[in-house]
């Protein structure tokens, strides 16, 4: 039976292939198999099936021919999917088909196989405006499409959840589009300001984030939905407003004016990535948004060093310059000394507040001798930042060389000293006796990245070329990261030697 199969399809692609160079034409009872090697993309005639199929000119009968030939596989009909935008059959029956296959899968287990098909459908949308409204249909399809199924007719609440993704999910991929969306800003417009009674409080949002981000990638044609639904007051439409922003005075005060609003008003709990995305913004914007340090900073005073978004306020505060990485400096120091996580998250922090927390080393320096190993290493890797930074204090180095006999913290002590660079040589012969006694893979790459920093770079590199070669590191990845770093840093004195030798030989021509 086999057997027999082969060689029937062995037959169908010789007389595809004849029918491309024009001697005969597929017959129609031959596209099944036709499909079944066009979905195939390792098959060694899958562009021979491929271009048969294009020749086809009864596309509703081929379509039908597809759909019998991968029943039952999700894979392969959200290949099918994606084969039909290329194909070039009739878009109205193409579209369709999709949309039927997108349900089934989005209505069953297969929530990746329906972004498949959605995408292939968005992708088919882009020139065929009957395909861009089977895409609208599907966006604005009811709640009751889901409840019907199966799967959720037990559980009115997870059917209720699984529309939300759904639509959240095709919200994505239609801003995806770009421009070509433009269509859909109504519809997106709707969602955002009101995404439906049937959704609960946490879908409410992502779909209302995710419509926001789409407007926003559709471009300024969105900015009119976006500010009305601004005006509405949907915190999320923040999104998709930032997307269209400019750097400019107006934008840092109108973003300052949002945080006072969360500050006073808003659950923060909610829409703490809304929080996040404006103080992201202002940290992109660098040193320009530098007039908004002092609010930043009241905001920061105010906030529990526990919540999100006191690290959010902190590293806005590290990206708008010197001035404003001292007041953040200052601030953390005041609560580095609270018990648990708080004094632990602020001790991380201040390490990206870089030489401007020079003022804080010697309060760094007498954590390496705290019975907690949670803030005696985050203090290491802060001390290792701040100098790294340019900082210097003397001391500091010898403290850091010592911890490198604790095997608890030996790791953190090397990365820490490795950003001395050169100035920490002569600890190299520690850092690599310590790399090859290393019990872990994670360890001795972290002494490996170390030695190849502070070491004599001919030196360092034979060093972890010998850790290789003895077969040390276990995992293929470090191993080969390793490799990478160490054929790197070869060939560099090699290009400068061939360089030099390039130029003393035209120094002699010259001659």
């Amino acid at each position: 039976m086999t057997t027999f199969l082969a060689l029937g399809t062995g037959r169908v692609l010789a007389e595809s292939d004849a029918a491309i160079r024009g001697e005969s034409v597929a017959r129609p009872s031959d596209v099944s198999d036709l499909w079944s090697v066009a979905i195939d993309k390792d098959h060694p005639s899958h562009q021979v099936a491929l271009e048969a199929l294009k020749r086809r000119r009864d596309h509703a009968a081929a379509i039908a021919e597809a759909s019998q030939q991968v029943l039952g596989d999700a894979g392969a009909e959200a290949r099918v999917s994606e084969l039909l935008v290329t194909l070039g059959y009739d878009p109205m029956r193409s579209a369709v088909w999709i949309r039927d296959r997108y349900w089934n899968a989005a209505m069953g287990k297969s929530e990746a196989v329906a972004r498949r098909h959605a995408r292939a459908l968005a992708e088919l949308a882009k020139t065929q405006t009957g395909a861009m409204e089977v895409l609208r249909e599907m966006l604005n399809a009811p709640l009751n499409r889901f409840a019907q199924a199966k799967r959720f007719r037990a559980s009115y609440a997870t059917g209720r959840d699984a529309h939300a993704r759904s639509r959240a999910g095709l919200v994505d991929i239609v801003g995806g589009l770009g421009p070509h969306a433009a269509p859909m800003i109504p519809d997106l417009h709707l969602l955002i300001v009101e995404p439906g009674p049937d959704v609960s409080a946490r879908e409410r949002s992502e779909l209302r984030r995710a419509a926001a981000f789409a407007l926003g990638r559709i471009g300024p044609k969105a900015r009119l939905a976006l500010e009305d639904a601004d005006r509405r007051g949907v915190v999320e439409a923040i999104h998709g407003l930032l997307l269209l922003s400019d750097a400019s005075d107006e934008l840092v005060d109108d973003l300052m004016r949002r945080l006072e609003l969360f500050a006073n008003v808003v659950n923060r709990i909610e829409h703490w990535e809304e929080e996040a995305a404006i103080c992201n913004r202002l940290a992109l914007m660098g040193e320009c948004a530098s007039p908004a340090t002092p609010q930043l900073a009241a905001f920061l005073k105010q906030r529990d060093p526990a919540s999100v978004s006191f690290a959010h306020y902190a590293r806005t505060l590290q990206e708008l310059g010197p001035m404003a990485r001292r007041q953040a400096a200052e601030i953390l120091s005041s609560r580095i000394d609270a018990q648990g996580e708080r004094g632990r998250k602020c001790l991380e922090l201040l390490g990206g507040c870089g030489v401007e927390a020079e003022f804080l080393l010697p309060r760094l320096l007498a954590e390496f001798a705290s019975e907690d190993m949670g803030r005696r290493r985050i203090a290491i890797r802060a001390v290792g930042e701040i100098v790294g930074d340019g900082a210097e204090q003397p001391g500091v180095l010898t403290a850091l060389a010592n911890l490198l006999a604790d095997d608890a913290c030996a790791g953190e002590a090397a990365w820490a000293l490795s950003q001395y660079g050169a100035a920490a040589r002569e600890y190299s012969r520690d850092i690599a006796t310590l790399m090859f006694e290393a019990k872990g893979d994670v360890q001795r790459n972290a002494f490996a990245e170390a030695l190849l920093n502070v070491g004599e770079p001919t030196w360092a590199t034979d060093q972890i070329q010998r850790l290789l070669d003895d077969g040390k590191v276990r995992s293929d990845y470090l191993r080969d990261s390793l490799q990478l770093e160490v054929d790197r840093k070869r060939r560099i004195p090699a290009a400068r030697t061939t360089a030099w030798s390039s130029q003393d030989a035209v120094a002699d021509q010259s001659k």
